[in-house]
């Protein structure tokens, strides 16, 4: 079974957890989409409207599929863990933001939390990197570049996980026993970290 909440991101109230539409429970945390079939019922209240449409657009095109890799390591340290490999949560004081508002109204660093996270108090391993605390290199698939960190949390997480060898600009469609996905590309000057 595979656990959705790991792919939905808190601080968005719209995919800060799993919803149902058009026949398909999407989990998303602002960078990868996945969808499992279900007969659950579509969900009501706050959440994307046009997950269905992403996934409709171009995915029938019958590109051949491609076992998806493990990306390299990096020379880097996690930034999400700062490369104690301990995963993190936001802060419940702060929101995730790292600022508190003090009684006479003005903002100020959070002293509960680290930068808007504190340590999991359950032991888990931080998602990102894995629990060793180095960084992922980015990886290549076409002439685009996706972030590492992401591609283990795919590989990480779901099972069997399959691209297709023709990625567009913006983003990678995968497959996996189960379900599909979609994974944003990077934009900028980032090939190498």
């Amino acid at each position: 079974m595979i656990n959705l909440k790991f792919f939905c991101n808190d601080q968005r109230p719209k995919i800060s957890k799993p919803f149902v539409d058009n026949g398909f429970k999407y989990a998303c945390d602002g960078q990868i989409l996945i969808a499992i079939k279900t007969d659950e019922p579509d969900s009501e209240g706050n959440h994307p409207e046009k997950a269905h449409e992403l996934f409709e657009r171009g995915w029938d095109q019958g590109w051949s599929e491609i076992i998806m890799s493990m990306p390299d390591k990096s020379d880097h340290a996690c930034q999400f863990c700062e490369g104690d490999g301990k995963a993190r949560v936001a802060c419940d004081m702060c929101r995730g933001t790292g600022l508190h508002e003090c009684d006479c109204g003005n903002e100020h660093m959070c002293g509960y939390c680290d930068k808007g996270y504190v340590v999991a108090g359950d032991g888990n391993s931080c998602l990102e990197c894995g629990g060793d605390g180095i960084a992922y290199k980015n990886q290549q698939y076409g002439l685009t570049y996706f972030a590492g960190r992401h591609i283990a949390k795919i590989m990480r997480l779901l099972p069997n996980p399959r691209v297709t060898e023709m990625a567009s600009d913006e983003v990678l469609r995968f497959e996996f026993d189960g379900g599909k996905g979609l994974l944003m590309a990077l934009t900028g000057d980032v090939y190498e970290r």
